[in-house]
């Protein structure tokens, strides 16, 4: 009888390790997922404050040489009007479609060397653009409607992340078109490719 309880004992206790275990492990893996989908749920904020508006280092010669012939100054260019189904008045221009007017943004200096949604690392002195929808490699000429000052950049990252925001831009763009002041401006978006 003694052998019967000891063999029930032995039983009982490996019963209990095998669901202690068990038990554990789920517990683990509910606290690992509850984990990453709090930390994929977070944001990265990828805007300019005033006090980043500063160039932290000096750009090469080609680089400069890069930037004065990607900034261009656009002139008045005759438009006509078309409707779209959304009813989002889209104009046609001799250089490309206007996809919209809106606040633009640009990349905080931290963001430099990071690699954007494209895979390419964000260079804050080239002319690139974080657009939500637009294929990576899309060309636009973003325009700043207060001062008609144009810049050519290219659609490299995913953003900007603020709803009323149409557009974030480097901080190279966002240097020519003069809205390092303030961060912000109001823009107009022409699809050139």
């Amino acid at each position: 009888m003694a052998n019967l309880h000891l063999k029930i004992q032995k039983c009982l206790s490996a019963n209990m390790n095998q669901l202690m275990t068990k038990i554990a492990f789920q517990q683990i893996l509910i606290i690992s997922i509850c984990l990453l989908t709090v930390t994929a749920c977070t944001s990265t904020v990828r805007y300019a404050t005033k006090s980043s508006a500063t160039r932290p280092s000096s750009a090469t010669s080609s680089q400069k040489a890069h930037r004065s012939a990607a900034t261009t100054n656009t002139s008045q260019k005759k438009a006509t009007a078309t409707e779209t189904s959304s009813s989002q008045k889209l104009t046609q221009t001799e250089s490309g479609k206007i996809l919209g007017e809106g606040e633009a943004s640009y990349y905080a200096n931290k963001f430099h060397g990071k690699t954007t949604a494209s895979g390419e690392p964000y260079d804050m002195y080239s002319f690139t653009a974080a657009h939500r929808t637009l294929p990576f490699g899309t060309v636009l000429r973003v325009t700043n409607l207060e001062n008609q000052k144009s810049v050519v950049v290219r659609v490299t990252d995913r953003g900007p992340w603020k709803a009323h925001r149409i557009i974030d831009l480097s901080f190279m763009a966002a240097k020519s078109l003069d809205m390092l002041g303030s961060g912000t401006a109001q823009v107009r978006i022409e699809k050139l490719n």
